[in-house]
């Protein structure tokens, strides 16, 4: 074993990973003051010999790597559920990536780039069920046990796979989806746990599927909470092939059909089994559609939530807003009653919320609502509701524009958030309630070995031999200084720059260059007799209030005040 482990240590280490040598799963050696330095031929000898007591090695996971572990079920899960999710060209890069079989699990690796993540990667759990079935990230500062007895290597490292930042984030985010349906799958099954006993469990079972069915949540999710609901109970007869097989033949007919039972059937079967008041059991269904609805698992076809006549229509429209409100951060300005969103891939609040809420509003309530029976009890959401649910958005969250941009000095790139004064960088986040962003991903000249040795301007070197083309060599530091004080969103210096030349010499160019840089969006164009008019400077004062820029293309002598 120790001659194998050497090899594998050396292995390892060939492709950047630091070995810590194991017995029994324990280190062997003190490593905490040097996890991110490789380990030298002479000590890999050294704690990977022949004479030394050790049986697996563990990698130190760094800024540059991160793990999935997925243990016990959760494997399929991953398999089943994650994997199918993504394109082709995802799908095989996990599978392809470097992946070990462990003893209570699975292992697979992937490596990053210190430019996405300047941080490194998180530990984060992000699915866990009883027993040692769970999926967690294994991020920056963990150890990692790789090799040793009951490891197995399915793709060595030689494989390791490099994702970039949005294959990352989709895979996170995949992951989250996850989270919440087994968390909302969990909540269900609990619930209707003390319903769930002889003789009403195939009662049960069939009126639960065609209510899924018939409120539009998927039949895989209705079939885990089946799956969870008997794991809970634990009957030895229980017979897990003929449940998938009675919800399989559910989802296979119509759900407006009279072949499939609705809310009244559900509701039947729950109060046979537990001879409660029927408000009891309705109010048991209602926090099952609640806990569906949050997490986007189940639409609200039925209403009759009584057997009375009284509609919760409003109240569900309400519980929709109010969703619609968390999800996107909806935020409506005082002066102008526009309502802004805050908008994950740019990182910024942006005006325009309304055609969002219309088109969630006609997706989930546009179709008719049916009973049990499949009659019709409601039409779909009005013109007049529709603008209700608007005007009630706006009550809700009205703040004032100064409320935006609370800290100028923060600023939203690419690919992510800097602070202008500081040099800090952070993810997105709408606590940061910023309006603009610049089309630009932001270069860390200090975290960056090339930069420093091409020494000053090395992330642009184009860029700045065209200035130097153009211009005098002290001009460059004064438009590099002028284009960085665009960026500050304060008018502190009352100054603004003219470039004066002849024809075919650049100026236009490095316009075109400077409006690149701070993005189209915010970069307005008035000839200059327009800024010095009276009436439109006080319209640019009052309609570009985040705008950072004003451009003028072409001048001529005789336009320029003075000249």
């Amino acid at each position: 074993m120790p001659r194998e482990l050497l090899q594998e240590a050396n292995n390892l280490t060939k492709h950047g990973f630091l070995t810590i040598p194991l017995y029994n799963k324990v280190p062997t050696i003190e490593y905490s003051d040097r996890r991110e330095y490789l380990a030298s031929e002479q000590e890999r000898n050294e704690w990977f010999g022949p004479s030394r007591n050790v049986n697996g090695i563990a990698i130190a996971i760094n800024g540059t790597e991160f793990a999935i572990d997925t243990d016990g079920k959760c494997e399929s899960l991953f398999l089943d559920d994650i994997i199918p999710q993504f394109s082709n060209n995802m799908r095989n890069k996990i599978m392809a990536t470097m992946h070990t079989k462990t003893p209570s699990g699975h292992h697979r690796i992937f490596k990053i780039k210190p430019k996405d993540f300047p941080d490194g990667i998180k530990e984060k759990a992000y699915v866990k069920l009883e027993g040692h079935n769970e999926i967690v990230v294994k991020g920056k500062k963990h150890i990692l046990a790789e090799r040793g007895l009951g490891y197995e290597i399915i793709n060595d490292v030689e494989y390791l796979v490099t994702l970039n930042k949005d294959e990352v984030n989709e895979l996170f985010n995949s992951l989250e989806k996850l989270k919440r349906e087994i968390n909302a799958i969990t909540k269900v099954a609990t619930l209707l746990k003390p319903y769930y006993y002889e003789p009403h469990r195939n009662a049960i079972i069939f009126s639960l599927s065609g209510f899924l069915h018939k409120n539009k949540t998927p039949e895989y999710i209705t079939k885990r909470i089946a799956l969870y609901l008997i794991s809970l109970t634990n009957y030895p007869d229980e017979q897990p092939d003929k449940i998938v097989r009675t919800i399989q033949d559910t989802y296979a007919k119509d759900p407006n059909s009279d072949q499939v039972s609705g809310y009244g059937a559900f509701l039947d079967a729950l109060t046979s089994a537990n001879n409660t008041d029927n408000d009891d059991i309705s109010r048991t269904i209602k926090e099952i559609e609640s806990i569906l609805t949050k997490v986007g698992l189940l639409y609200i076809v039925e209403q009759k939530h009584s057997t009375g006549t009284e509609s919760i229509r409003d109240e569900k429209i309400l519980d929709f807003v109010v969703a619609l409100i968390d999800r996107y951060n909806l935020k409506t300005l005082k002066d102008t009653d526009d309502i802004w969103y805050y908008n994950e891939g740019l990182g910024i609040f942006v005006n325009g919320a309304e055609p969002i809420i219309k088109t969630k509003l006609e997706d989930v309530f546009g179709d008719y609502e049916r009973d049990s029976e499949g009659n019709i009890i409601s039409n779909p959401i009005t013109i007049r509701e529709v603008n209700e649910c608007i005007a009630r958005i706006k009550r809700r969250t009205y703040i004032d524009r100064s409320d935006f941009d609370p800290d100028i000095s923060w600023i939203a790139c690419e690919d992510c958030m800097i602070n202008l004064l500081t040099g800090e960088i952070g993810a997105f986040n709408p606590k940061f309630m910023t309006t603009v962003y610049v089309p630009v991903k932001y270069f860390m000249y200090e975290c960056n070995p090339l930069a420093k040795a091409l020494k000053r301007y090395s992330s642009c070197p184009k860029i700045v031999k065209f200035l130097h083309e153009i211009m005098a060599p002290d001009d460059v530091e004064v438009v590099l200084d002028f284009i960085a004080y665009c960026l500050w969103r304060e008018y502190k210096f009352h100054n603004w720059i003219l470039f004066n030349g002849s024809g075919q010499n650049g100026k236009s160019t490095l316009l075109r260059l400077i409006e690149r840089f701070l993005g189209h969006h915010n970069v307005s164009s008035e000839s200059l007799q327009r800024i010095l008019e009276r009436e439109t400077s006080r319209r640019l004062s009052c309609t570009e209030n985040w705008q950072i820029s004003t451009l003028t293309y072409h001048l001529k002598h005789s336009e320029i005040p003075g000249y």
